[in-house]
């Protein structure tokens, strides 16, 4: 019984400490590409950083590494790393390994593949995410949002290439995107809304 509460305790400092050390880290679909961005509190720093890639949580390998002391001590430092080579049309996880502080907590992206009609940038909804138009149709669309029973939450005719969503004009769950292209294409992806 003690040895279940010691492997408890660990896991728990271990949590602890990854909160402290970094303030954020983000991963964003940006075009084909994955931006990811991380920053150490003010007083945190770590010797090397190695940034982990994969197509699921636990077979990740190292893709870049941040040489030397990373952090400072009286201010918060940001780091940011573009993946140029994700997994298109699927979920891409990234962690930290933050020299001998530990790893990062592990965070994942889905990669759309933009040649398909369009994107969108920054599922799961939790706070804003972006539709990207293929480069092929910006002349305009109109974009439809339904919910998972078909009921409509979003109607918006575009003239440009992106088109921000916010959370709070969706109710949470799996909905439908549709975009209708004025060439008469129409195109359909999933959209999760926390």
């Amino acid at each position: 019984m003690i040895k279940y509460w010691v492997i408890i305790l660990l896991l728990a400092v271990s949590s602890l400490m990854k909160a402290q050390v970094l303030s954020d880290f983000t991963a964003r679909q940006n075009g084909e590409q994955v931006e990811l961005k991380w920053t150490f509190n003010s007083g945190e720093t770590c010797d090397g950083t190695y940034v982990r890639h994969g197509l699921d949580s636990l077979a990740m390998k190292t893709i870049h590494h941040v040489p030397g002391i990373c952090g400072a001590p009286e201010q918060e430092i940001s780091y940011s790393f573009v993946h140029e080579d994700p997994a298109p049309n699927d979920t891409n996880y990234y962690s930290l390994i933050l020299g001998a502080r530990g790893n990062s907590s592990t965070i994942n992206v889905y990669v759309n593949d933009i040649e398909n009609g369009f994107m969108i940038s920054g599922q799961p909804l939790n706070d804003h995410a972006e539709i990207v138009l293929s480069e092929q149709y910006q002349q305009g669309a109109e974009i439809l949002i339904f919910d998972i029973n078909g009921k409509q939450e979003y109607q918006q005719k575009v003239a440009t290439k992106r088109l921000t969503l916010n959370r709070e004009s969706f109710n949470s769950g799996m909905h439908i995107v549709i975009v209708r292209y004025k060439t008469g294409k129409t195109y359909r992806r999933k959209l999760m809304v926390l």
